[in-house]
């Protein structure tokens, strides 16, 4: 299946090697190489994609995340810009996911990131249950050199 990203596409679910959207007309790639398959998340600003990268002959999974801007506010796009500068250099961290493009196109801005397979955290909450305090100890000792 291919998942149409214009945010104002009615049926954003297309066959698998379409090109086009078939309800609203768009293009099924961004870039003519990365083909989202399902929505994993969203918020007011960003929705996020499963994706595969359809340029290399592996085709491996990607994640793409959609800033969505507010019409016509020049200040997103530039916190976009920003935002992506600072993150290149981060995205080369060992535990961190690969960093494979950032680009506007059309009125959005787009990041172009490894795909790693397993559950989020709310999905461990979801299963497992609250943390006890040795797991959270855990989680913290993993995340905060990350964050240093």
């Amino acid at each position: 299946m291919s998942y149409c990203i214009n945010p104002q596409c009615q049926k954003p679910q297309n066959p698998t090697h379409a090109l086009l959207c078939q309800s609203c007309g768009s293009q099924l790639r961004l870039k003519d190489r990365y083909r989202a398959i399902r929505i994993l998340g969203q918020s007011q600003w960003n929705r996020t994609f499963l994706a595969v990268d359809e340029d290399k002959p592996s085709q491996p999974r990607c994640v793409i995340k959609q800033c969505l801007y507010p019409p016509s506010q020049e200040d997103a796009r530039v916190e976009f810009r920003i935002y992506t500068r600072k993150l290149d250099p981060i995205s080369e961290h060992p535990a961190l996911p690969d960093l494979l493009a950032c680009f506007e196109e059309k009125d959005w801005g787009y990041i172009v990131q490894e795909y790693i397979s397993g559950r989020n955290l709310a999905e461990e909450l979801e299963q497992d249950g609250v943390f006890q305090e040795l797991q959270i100890w855990y989680i913290l000792s993993e995340i905060l050199p990350l964050l240093q």
